[in-house]
């Protein structure tokens, strides 16, 4: 039986991919991500369906003193939308939920700036849109942007989140032409429940998923340094970090991701580059790993058998052995 919890968002990610099958392949399909965790999930369902990602801009409106409590959200095209039961049930004034959304805005408009840069949003009219988060807790988030992407006039518009409390995802069916929820555990409580790791989305990681996602980026080939643990690279340290920022500065390279499963208990880092960079960096980049390998395995060499760089893009590139 599959687990309600994810290992991540990621992992989240492919495992609603799954339930959303039926679209894959569609020419007018576009998944719309809500920063910044709905970003990796995102990137995930976009990858296996074979659509472009993009994101909806969405700022909660927290309650002054309960932030984590949604009294309504705002989203891109001056779109509020109010949760009037928690309004109502703590008497919360409207100049009160002015000031919260004024300020709220101003995030808005920041990260919009921040994560497309010069790029205009994406055209929705008459488009199959998918609209995703990392999880629903009030619904008032996911119901703003569903009422800012209803506006724009979409062919068919479908909400998929990988949890959800159970009555939070019949609401929204109002909302949307089809709604997903790929768990709906009981009793909910929170979303980050139901993830093992739910640490924050950066700003850079969301701009580096849209990076990777867009339909310009050139084929990347990926540099996976697999089994990092095994060389007492624990995740109360920043070795695997530490290796990337030392990779991210060779010629070519494009950016890295730090990967932890603690099902199969290894620890990875990923690294983005174009194949020419990859096969002319490899012989400068491989003593970089092996010489940080080394220094953590002093004295007990067979620690760094297991540490492989698996180098992968759209030409062969042979294996290397941090242990060699």
């Amino acid at each position: 039986m599959t687990s309600p919890r994810f290992r991540d968002r990621t992992d989240a990610g492919r495992r609603l991919a799954e339930k959303l099958r039926a679209y894959a392949g569609r020419a007018d399909l576009l998944v719309l991500a809500l920063p910044r965790g709905g970003v990796p999930v995102g990137f995930e369902i976009a990858r296996a369906l074979g659509a472009p990602l993009d994101v909806l801009l969405v700022r909660k409106l927290g309650v002054p003193g309960q932030e984590e409590l949604a009294m309504g959200a705002i989203a891109s095209g001056g779109v509020r939308v109010l949760n009037a039961a928690v309004v109502q049930m703590l008497s919360i004034p409207e100049d009160v939920i002015d000031s919260v959304a004024a300020q709220e805005a101003r995030e808005l408009a920041r990260r919009e700036r921040a994560y497309r840069g010069d790029r205009p949003p994406s055209d929705v009219r008459g488009k199959t849109v998918i609209l995703v988060d990392d999880g629903l807790a009030t619904g008032a988030t996911m119901r703003a942007a569903a009422v800012a992407i209803r506006r724009q006039g979409p062919g068919r518009l479908v909400i998929a989140v990988p949890t959800a409390a159970p009555e939070v995802c019949e609401a929204l069916r109002a909302d949307a032409d089809e709604v997903t929820c790929a768990t709906m555990p009981e009793p909910f409580y929170s979303v980050g429940l139901w993830y093992e790791d739910f640490s924050q989305t950066t700003d850079d990681e969301v701009r580096n998923l849209l990076d990777l996602a867009a339909p310009a980026s050139q084929p990347y080939a990926h540099l996976n340094i697999w089994r990092l643990n095994d060389a007492g690279a624990s995740w109360d340290n920043t070795t695997a970090r530490e290796i990337g920022e030392r990779l991210r500065r060779q010629p070519g390279f494009r950016f890295y991701t730090v990967i932890r499963t603690s099902e199969w208990e290894v620890a990875a880092l990923t690294v983005f580059a174009s194949q020419s960079a990859l096969e002319a960096a490899l012989d400068v980049v491989a003593p970089l790993v092996r010489e940080r390998v080394r220094e953590l395995t002093a004295g007990e060499p067979e620690r760094r058998e297991g540490v492989v760089l698996y180098a992968t893009g759209p030409a062969p590139i042979p294996a290397r052995r941090a242990a060699a």
